[in-house]
């Protein structure tokens, strides 16, 4: 046998490709730009980007963040309740109940996603209560 198989094959006959030899290039997209060039330094500055963001932006409150927590949930107990009234129809074509899914996916996926966030950085809470307490779950 020939090495016309990759990671196969007679190394001296010279026809025996490595794996890394076989991947090729990422092909350019006509009329797409170029990549940008590696170890260039960027032309902002982090603390450029956090003068952009105005100052309420910065300040914690976790009164504030609890409501953003309980409407959360209430979104997501709302889509629960939706799919469940809206899988028991009978009538509905399976098109129109495939899209329902859908949506359902991608509310609570997009909602729980905040709510993992916001359990994972309530550990570093101003309040080291609500960092002990919130945090552990």
């Amino acid at each position: 046998m020939t090495g016309s198989v990759v990671g196969r094959g007679n190394a001296a006959d010279g026809k025996t490709k490595s794996k890394a030899s076989a991947v090729e290039a990422p092909q350019r997209i006509a009329g797409a730009p170029p990549p940008p060039p590696t170890g260039v330094p960027l032309p902002f500055t982090i603390a450029d980007v956090r003068a952009a963001i105005p100052a309420h932006c910065f300040e914690r409150s976790a009164l504030k963040s609890g409501a953003y927590l309980v409407r959360d949930l209430a979104v997501v107990a709302a889509a629960v309740a939706a799919i469940n009234f809206v899988s028991r129809l009978e009538s509905l074509p399976g098109v129109v109940l495939a899209a329902a899914w859908l949506v359902y996916w991608v509310i609570t996926g997009m909602t729980l996603t905040g709510v993992w966030v916001i359990a994972h950085e309530v550990r570093i809470a101003r309040r080291a209560w609500v960092g002990a307490r919130c945090g552990r779950w």
